[in-house]
């Protein structure tokens, strides 16, 4: 069958709908240059956070307002729509829209000859479907990374999320926030592009510290090397304590009460009590989750205290965890069952780095977060 493009008349129209600005096409190459449009003075973003990122968008020519002079900066987009803003942004060679397929098969193959999308980045739902924002996250990281666009690198959600965090390319909401299920808006993506854009040009970005230190515990587990530049070690390990009775270490999380947006402090209570010893304006907080599990096979007659099984080495004294993030102070032997939770502890922050950080756990020394080499 002989294949036909849709005339310039229809993509005018597409974009007027959509407010998406496509682009002029002519046999089956796409022409560089966007279809001139009058200028068009949006009325819906003037005080809105992605004023700025918008303005750009639409002077840089891959995305447009709407024929009623609204943006809509707080409408969800589809996973087609971010590919197509994308691939404009970064004037990938996209072929001809042909007669009888959706306008997007277009932009999605070109996207895919690129190595910015990988076959399973998109699992349930279709393309049409709302681009989540650790969706966005992947085909962010591997537009800024020409390593990451070959088809041998594969991406987990959390090594995506973290990196991509990293390079400044996504923020958290709040709080360090992540969200990597939740809806992505026209304005927060224009945003991310503006910030593919940047680093391709090698402009370094601001790194939001939040959400960067939320996305390497849910990573590594541990928040140790970007707060003390430590590696964690023992995250995912199990203790044998006694006859049918084990401990595993979840997270290794470091937290600082003099910091107001770390994204860990509402683990812990400090409003009314602080340890004697400790330094309130130096000291950080370490928390470790661990999960103990009793089998019915444990002796009898036993409690495990938790703060004397699990203690932080050079404590400078005891933190409350909040009730609901606790792990059982005292646990029975004759109460079978799972506990998981935090202990959580003061230790003093040296002038520069911690080279290690040692826990006792049923008296024995274990480093659970050591530089790189140290025994």
């Amino acid at each position: 069958m002989k294949k036909r493009t849709i005339g310039l008349t229809t993509a005018v129209s597409l974009a007027v709908m959509t407010g998406f600005t496509f682009q002029a096409t002519t046999g089956q190459t796409a022409v560089a240059s966007v279809i001139s449009k009058p200028t068009i003075k949006l009325t819906d973003i003037q005080n809105h956070w992605g004023k700025e990122a918008i303005e750009g968008a639409i002077h840089t020519g891959y995305v447009d307002g709407y024929e009623d002079g609204t943006f809509r900066p707080d409408q969800n987009v589809s996973r087609a729509e971010f590919l197509k803003m994308t691939a404009t942004a970064l004037k990938l060679k996209v072929g001809a829209i042909e007669e009888g397929n959706n306008w997007h098969t277009a932009y999605v193959k070109a996207a895919e000859e690129a190595g910015i999308l990988h076959e399973g980045d998109f699992k349930a739902g279709n393309i049409g479907t709302t681009i989540s924002r650790i969706e966005m996250a992947k085909i962010a990281l591997r537009a800024s990374d020409k390593e990451l666009q070959k088809k041998e690198y594969s991406l987990t959600e959390s090594t995506a999320m973290y990196n991509s965090v990293k390079k400044g390319l996504i923020q958290g909401l709040g709080n360090g926030e992540l969200a990597p299920a939740a809806a992505t808006t026209r304005a927060q993506s224009v945003t991310i592009i503006d910030r593919i854009l940047g680093v391709s040009a090698s402009k370094e970005l601001p790194v939001d510290k939040a959400a960067l230190s939320v996305a390497e515990v849910e990573m590594t587990g541990s928040n140790v090397k970007s707060f003390f530049n430590i590696d964690p070690r023992m995250i995912g390990s199990t203790w044998f304590l006694d006859t049918g009775v084990k401990a595993e270490l979840q997270q290794l999380i470091i937290a600082d009460q003099n910091d107001p947006a770390d994204p860990f402090m509402h683990l812990v209570d400090i409003s009314e009590w602080w340890p004697p010893k400790a330094n309130k304006a130096k000291d950080v907080i370490v928390l470790a989750k661990f999960k103990v599990t009793i089998e019915d096979t444990a002796p009898k007659g036993i409690i495990l205290y938790a703060n004397q099984h699990f203690m932080l080495g050079d404590t400078t004294g005891i933190i409350r965890v909040r009730p609901e993030y606790k792990l059982a102070g005292a646990m029975e032997y004759d109460k079978p069952g799972v506990y998981s939770g935090y202990v959580a502890y003061s230790l003093e922050k040296l002038p520069n780095v911690r080279d290690r950080i040692m826990f006792t756990i049923a008296g024995k020394n274990y480093f659970l977060a050591a530089k790189e080499g140290e025994k």
